[in-house]
């Protein structure tokens, strides 16, 4: 199940914590208390996986996953990302996207000119960032706003584009 559309990687498991199984756990949700409401969760390979948030560590929450009971078995989940069924996840509201959503949309110019393939979505603490892959080959970042960004709909978001990339000029016809 995980890592498919009908998916969406909301935690990854970043260390193990004290010795009774606990791990920490970097939640990606706008309230990660309510993660616990999506169980059970996914792996990228399908394994299902039940948890309890136990407590909290800075930007961590603590979680117990059903089966670990052991500072060992804990280390060993360590970088593992967890999925919700999207089902189960609430509808985002007017203007606002699920990154998985946004993955693979097709890139156009205002008049409908295609341009490339949205590839990832990067946030390196100022915000939202588009990575898209260029016809001729390139990776462009645009951030995810306005004027960058305009519409979205019927697998297509229309993107102002800079005049450069690299040292390559894009057409405007």
């Amino acid at each position: 199940m995980g890592g498919e559309k009908n998916s969406f990687k909301i935690a990854r498991i970043a260390a193990a914590h004290g010795i009774r199984g606990e791990v920490k756990l970097s939640c990606f949700l706008e309230n990660p208390d309510d993660i616990a409401r999506y169980n059970p969760l996914f792996t990228k390979q399908g394994k299902p996986c039940s948890l309890r948030v136990t407590g909290h560590a800075k930007d961590h929450l603590i979680v117990a996953i059903d089966g670990i009971s052991d500072r060992n078995a804990a280390e060993i989940l360590r970088g593992t990302e967890l999925y919700a069924d999207a089902a189960k996840l609430p509808a985002p509201a007017e203007n606002e996207y699920y990154v998985e959503d946004l993955i693979g949309l097709t890139a156009v110019l205002e008049d409908g000119k295609e341009v490339g393939k949205v590839t990832a979505i990067h946030n390196f603490g100022a915000g939202d960032i588009l990575e898209i892959a260029t016809l001729s080959g390139e990776e462009l970042l645009l951030p995810f706003q306005a004027p960058f960004v305009g519409e979205i709909q019927n697998g297509r978001i229309t993107v102002q584009w800079p005049e450069y990339i690299g040292n390559q000029a894009i057409e405007k016809q």
